[in-house]
């Protein structure tokens, strides 16, 4: 994802504690302009409806 230009962290960073981190995903956006963030909501789209190779394939 960060060839589209997403950071993504690993669900343990989120956890509190020892507590179990769940298999979740959490958005949060940096106040983009509405252009910057309708892009990136499609590329995440895209991404969500898709497997795990085409994620891959760029």
């Amino acid at each position: 994802m960060a060839r589209r230009g997403i950071a993504v962290s690993p669900s343990g960073a989120f956890a509190v504690g020892s507590a179990h981190a769940p298999s979740a995903v959490r958005l949060a956006f940096a106040g983009p302009d509405v252009s910057t963030l309708e892009s990136a909501v499609g590329v995440l789209a895209r991404l969500a409806r898709g497997t795990p190779e085409d994620a891959r394939a760029d």
